[in-house]
């Protein structure tokens, strides 16, 4: 089974450490975010931990559920079982976290509180060795709370907010239920009515929350983030942010996203499609915003980036690149030192473009 939280899972691997802020930020990357869970919208809400020294690796994972099933014309699933279920498994099997925590994701409502089917947005910081993780959906927040409560969680305050423990800073309990017995899930609180933040650490959620009501900078204004936000589309289904050393880029910073459509997987026995898609379904496209260091020839980098995607070949597979991508795109936007590239999948030959990336063979990124 490759679900839900199965993504959600490893999406909840981030982080929170000392409130150093970096520096060159844009409030109006805040607020010009709407409130509708798209990256940028999550984005307004994480703290701006990157560049902290207090965290030697920086990695966002964000996954879209309810624009990727609305797009596809998809219901969401009410349980594991049934037509709804073997769509969304279908659907986002190429999510940035698929695959991974398969084991506790028919435990989520049991241990967590609430079904994971009233997730939307998903986004996580990772900021080793802490974690902050934010689920947007459609929550009750009295019975959430009243579950925490039950469930070890004592109440908090710091600053005039309530915030539940569970326990200190990144302490894990192996004699807990799977998923509680993560440090990822020792403080919580209700951000927003329908935003519900984890955080291993109290300096995590402290942040969050400061962040949340506008009295701290965001990723999003983050001077490293706002110049890539600008060149990906707000309805990516997925993506990731780092810096570009950790997916093997040149770049000094990367956002990488894929948005919701076609082709649907197949069953890789049989060949044949595992759900149906409807007819006037689009491509699902793939978008990276590459940002580098001034004095870095962007015109140059974009060049070589086209040679390397129409002749280059993957590491892992030795087959050219085009046999899995088409319809290349490439744009520089010299002032902010960033070049764009957008692609399509390509329906003979899928691919799982979360799994190129993370395995550093996106060779024409580099």
């Amino acid at each position: 089974m490759k679900p839900f939280i199965a993504l959600l899972v490893i999406v909840c691997v981030v982080a929170t450490g000392v409130l150093s802020l970096p520096a060159g930020r844009t409030a109006a990357a805040d607020e010009s975010c709407p409130d509708d869970g798209s990256l940028c919208a999550m984005l307004s809400l994480l703290p701006d931990l990157l560049n902290d020294p207090s965290g030697p690796y920086d990695q966002v994972y964000y996954d879209n559920y309810a624009e990727h099933l609305r797009r596809l014309g998809f219901t969401a699933p009410t349980s594991f079982e049934g037509e709804d279920w073997d769509n969304f498994r279908a659907a986002s099997f190429d999510f940035a976290g698929a695959g991974d925590h398969l084991q506790f994701f028919t435990f989520w409502e049991q241990q967590m509180g609430y079904s994971p089917f009233l997730i939307d947005q998903v986004i996580a910081l990772q900021h080793l060795p802490g974690s902050i993780t934010l689920l947007r959906g459609r929550f009750d927040r009295p019975s959430v709370e009243a579950f925490w409560s039950a469930s070890g969680y004592t109440p908090n305050t710091v600053n005039g907010e309530v915030f539940w423990k569970l326990r200190g800073d990144n302490q894990q309990n192996l004699r807990q239920a799977p998923l509680l017995s993560s440090p990822r899930y020792n403080y919580a609180i209700f951000v927003r009515e329908n935003v519900i933040a984890y955080s291993s650490t109290a300096l995590g959620i402290n942040a969050t929350v400061q962040a949340a009501s506008g009295h701290a900078p965001t990723v999003a204004a983050n001077g490293a983030v706002a110049p890539l936000l600008a060149h990906v589309p707000i309805d990516l289904a997925s993506a990731v942010l780092g810096r570009g050393a950790q997916f093997g880029s040149a770049s000094t910073w990367m956002m990488f996203g894929v948005t919701p459509g076609g082709p649907a997987r197949t069953n890789p026995r049989t060949g044949t499609p595992v759900v149906s898609l409807p007819a006037d379904t689009p491509l699902r496209h793939a978008y990276a915003a590459l940002l580098y260091a001034p004095g870095v020839d962007v015109d140059q980098t974009a060049t070589a980036i086209t040679s390397t995607f129409l002749s280059g070949s993957s590491r892992r597979t030795e087959r050219p690149y085009t046999e899995y991508f088409q319809d290349l795109s490439v744009t520089v936007d010299a002032p902010n030192q960033v070049v764009a590239v957008d692609y399509a999948s390509q329906p003979t030959n899928q691919a799982d473009l979360f799994s190129f990336l993370l395995n550093g063979d996106l060779g024409f990124l580099v």
